[in-house]
């Protein structure tokens, strides 16, 4: 396993190694093909977008703390944020941590976009979570979490085992927050059915499927989660319109921000997804996008996807309390 810090990036041939041009985005080359989506400063900029979107969306739960995660956790916890992007979900969970000493944090991915200047017992490192997780204490882990992964994985239930294996026994957590980008309408449906928003929908899930890596979102999550061995397992839907249509103000600056980042995102999610697994030409796909960008304003078609939240506990070892 390959297991590499942040500092590698001041390698001048930095670029060069990692990442290659397609379609005018960059697209990393470790492991590649593992992940679908470019890496470049537009999909970070799109990644930050989106992280106050969830921010904003969960802003009202009452045990959420500033969006971050759903529960109260010890006193110097130690977490884990698999596929971390640009480490802005662990930089501010730091941050709102405290000073050195009070947590330690780890982030991976298959990219280091992550800023240098860092907080404190805050580390990132290049890794495949998909890989065994090589020397990393079993049991050791207060939080582990993960935020739109779908699609970026080939065998949710392996990566769970993993997980499970190395929270702590009878208090770590799992927290799990993915977007199913599939459209719905709370209108009139006959306006979505035929709409290109409808068709950029069915493309885009068919060329994740046929990569390996499905981006809707698992019915059987729950199961699957409670037969690895997890218990109090929560779950959470949380409707997210695609522009301002709803009356309620905390709805349209959800959307807003969804709307923003989904605008920003329609390229990155498009692009390898259609072109690439699915063999259209460049130029359809184009124009299919633009198309999508103007549906997904139209406030008349009142459309809207699901936001799913789990969180689930390892229960304490056999003959043991929690």
């Amino acid at each position: 396993m390959t297991i590499d810090q942040i500092e590698d990036r001041r390698d001048p041939d930095w670029w060069r190694k990692w990442y290659t041009l397609r379609w005018g985005r960059h697209y990393g080359t470790f492991k590649q093909g593992r992940y679908l989506l470019p890496c470049d400063d537009l999909e970070c900029d799109r990644l930050d977008i989106m992280h106050k979107f969830f921010l904003v969306a969960r802003e009202f739960e009452i045990t959420t703390f500033r969006g971050l995660y759903s529960h109260r956790l010890p006193d110097r916890p130690r977490i884990l944020d698999l596929g971390c992007g640009t480490g802005i979900w662990a930089i501010e969970t730091a941050d709102r941590l405290g000073g050195q000493g009070n947590y330690y944090i780890e982030g991976w991915d298959l990219n280091l976009t992550q800023p240098e200047a860092i907080p404190p017992s805050l580390y990132f490192y290049r890794r495949d979570i998909e890989e065994p997780w090589e020397r990393v204490e079993p049991n050791s882990f207060d939080l582990i979490h993960m935020r739109t992964l779908n699609g970026s994985i080939e065998d949710w239930p392996r990566l769970y085992h993993q997980a499970f294996k190395h929270l702590k026994p009878g208090s770590g957590l799992l927290e799990q927050v993915e977007i199913d980008w599939r459209p719905l309408s709370d209108g009139d449906p006959r306006l979505l059915a035929g709409s290109k928003l409808a068709e950029w929908s069915q493309k885009v899930h068919q060329g994740f499927a046929r990569a390996g890596r499905k981006l809707e979102m698992d019915s059987n999550t729950k199961a699957i989660l409670e037969d690895i061995g997890f218990v109090d397992v929560e779950h959470k839907k949380i409707p997210i319109a695609f522009n301002p249509w709803p009356e309620d103000e905390h709805k349209k600056e959800t959307a807003r921000w969804f709307n923003l980042g989904l605008t920003q995102g329609l390229d990155a999610l498009t692009f390898e997804s259609v072109i690439h697994w699915l063999n259209y030409p460049e130029h359809e796909v184009r124009e299919l996008i633009e198309r999508v960008k103007e549906d997904i304003c139209k406030r008349e078609w009142r459309t809207y996807c699901t936001l799913h939240i789990y969180v689930a506990r390892r229960p304490p070892l056999p003959g043991r309390r929690a």
